[in-house]
C-alpha cells in the first residue's frame, strides 16, 4: 500500500486528552479509509499543527480523487468525532487524492509558551 508520513508539530503534545485522542482516532481512520480506498495512491501525509486553541489534522493522499461514496461510516464517525469537542470536519477531494482536515478545540490546553 502507499508509504505513510506523519509529521507532528513538538507543541501539540500539550493538548488536553480528549483532543488528542479524538485527533488520534480521526488521523486513523482517514489513513484507513485512503489505503482502503484512495485509487492509485503512493502515498499518504498526515500532519498535526497546534495553534493557540485548537489541534488540526489534516491527511492527504496523492491518489487520483474521487467521488463521495454513500454508505460507509468513515467520515461521519470522524465528522461526529470533532463535533463532539466542538470542532469541525471536513473531507473530500483535492487537486490530488483525497484530503481530510479536522480542527478540535483544545481551549483547556496548557500554553506551551508558559511552560518554556
Amino acid at each position: 500500500g502507499p508509504a505513510v508520513s506523519i509529521r507532528v508539530a513538538s507543541t501539540a503534545g500539550f493538548a488536553r486528552p480528549a483532543a488528542l485522542m479524538a485527533v488520534e482516532r480521526i488521523a486513523s481512520e482517514a489513513v484507513t479509509d485512503a489505503r482502503r480506498h484512495a485509487q492509485r495512491a503512493t502515498s499518504i501525509t498526515v500532519a498535526v499543527e497546534r495553534d493557540v486553541d485548537a489541534l488540526r489534522v489534516i491527511v492527504a493522499d496523492d491518489g487520483l480523487g474521487g467521488v463521495i461514496r454513500q454508505g460507509g461510516f468513515g467520515v461521519i464517525g470522524m465528522r461526529e468525532r470533532a463535533e463532539a469537542l466542538g470542532g469541525y470536519l471536513r473531507a473530500g477531494p483535492a487537486d490530488r487524492g483525497w484530503l481530510v482536515e479536522a480542527v478540535v478545540p483544545c481551549a483547556d490546553a496548557v500554553d506551551p509558551a508558559v511552560i518554556g
